[in-house]
């Protein structure tokens, strides 16, 4: 466990800090997206669900690891 709080201080300097990091915002833009989804008034099939859903999530991942670079 010492070595995952390790790896969190300083993420750029580890692979597995970074890729804490990434999926934890896989996970939470993930959610949130589903979430938005799920409480609009018109319904959506779940395909388009999951493909919204993908997109966001693959988008914010690029912006973040071209910011991280």
């Amino acid at each position: 466990m010492s070595y995952i709080v390790e790896s969190l201080k300083l993420p750029i300097d580890n692979l597995l800090g970074v890729f804490i990091y990434g999926v934890l915002l896989m996970l939470v833009t993930g959610l949130s997206t589903y979430f938005a989804l799920r409480y609009i008034p018109f319904e959506l099939s779940d395909i388009v669900k999951q493909l919204i859903i993908g997109c966001v999530v693959f988008i914010t991942l690029l912006i973040w690891i071209f910011n991280l670079v």
